[in-house]
């Protein structure tokens, strides 16, 4: 019998237990248009995985959730917002230019709020959001609020050590294929906690997650928030710095040492914030390749060119040259979309 013939009847065994065969394809991307976080993801948030924030408190988690969900609804996508700790704010939302009660164009809502009070409840909820197939994003904010059923009804000085990983280790298995069959992207938002099992007598205890071992195994991309910094004109605060650093990645090489940015600056006349689009563009032209230092080196901190032109000295001068608009700032922004996937669209 020949290799053909015996492929065929392999398949065909196959099909009679639910087995099916995939033929490999590249990863599709849904562009956030935030141009730092496009070029770090190549592209965008992939489709069908999981992508992981921590950080420790007031790092920018739920920030980072807002600015990317508008960016979603921006383009006619649907949001499903999970909120474990019932401390969603219209009113904070729509700082960052939120319509949270928008409709698409079936009259759908583009942003949908959950609530429920069990780990539970909550994780059937996602499964039945991935069943749906109605949502491009699903934000869990956050992991750690979710409580099992058994610690929730139990007195509180009761120990239930290791349910939730349990919990959490069972879900990722049944969620696995749900998450490849559908197009949405699980953004899972995530607090940190001491592991003082691993106490060094030198250097401290390090920091785990909520939920296990499974919950760090089942993400496609990881990202830690370290510690923001203010952006200030002399003493007067104007936005606000998200550092962060790609921990892990099943879809690029992620340099786990370089610490990436994202720029928030605040618009005092219509009181909202905004992603500081000068900065992006230096950024992404950087990290592609596009804005370059003397002789064609890579840009550090002072001249920069761009194509031949004189960008400025330092960054000070770059981006006072990239806030006007001009025929440069237009010609860098289409090259850096040129090189990014085709869907990761425009500023």
């Amino acid at each position: 019998m020949s290799d053909a013939k015996l492929h065929a009847t392999l398949l065909k065994s196959l099909e009679k237990i639910d087995v099916r065969v995939i033929r490999p394809e590249p990863v599709r991307r849904t562009p956030t248009r935030i141009l730092s976080l496009d070029t770090v993801f190549h592209g965008g948030l992939p489709e069908g995985r999981i992508v992981e924030i921590f950080g420790e408190a007031n790092f920018g988690k739920s920030t980072t959730a807002l600015l990317i969900a508008r960016q979603y609804m921006n383009q006619g996508l649907r949001v499903a917002l999970l909120d474990s700790e019932k401390t969603f704010d219209v009113e904070y939302a729509e700082r960052f230019g939120m319509d949270v009660h928008a409709l698409d164009e079936n009259g759908v809502p583009l942003l949908d709020v959950f609530q429920a009070t069990t780990a539970e409840q909550w994780l059937d909820t996602i499964r039945e959001l991935l069943n749906s197939r109605l949502y491009q994003l699903i934000i869990v904010d956050t992991l750690a609020g979710f409580v099992p059923r058994v610690e929730y009804e139990s007195s509180i000085d009761k120990g239930t050590m290791g349910v939730f990983p349990r919990l959490m280790a069972r879900f990722m298995c049944v969620t696995g294929p749900l998450m490849g069959n559908g197009q949405a992207t699980v953004l899972l938002l995530n607090q940190v906690r001491l592991d003082i099992g691993n106490a060094n007598p030198y250097t401290g205890a390090p920091i785990t997650t909520p939920g296990g071992m499974a919950v760090k195994h089942a993400p496609s991309i990881r990202i830690q928030l370290m510690k923001p910094q203010d952006k200030r004109v002399g003493d007067k605060i104007v936005g606000v710095v998200f550092r962060y650093k790609i921990v892990k990645s099943k879809l690029f090489t992620p340099d786990v040492k370089a610490v990436h940015e994202l720029h928030i600056v605040i618009d005092e006349e219509n009181q909202v914030h905004e992603v500081d689009t000068s900065y992006e563009l230096l950024q992404a032209g950087r990290n592609l390749g596009l804005i370059v230092g003397k002789d064609g080196r890579p840009w550090e901190s002072r001249v920069a060119f761009f194509e031949g032109v004189n960008l400025g000295n330092g960054e000070k001068q770059i981006l006072e040259f990239l806030d006007e608009p001009s025929d440069i700032r237009s010609r860098l922004e289409q090259r850096i979309c040129q090189l990014l996937p085709t869907k990761a669209g425009s500023l």
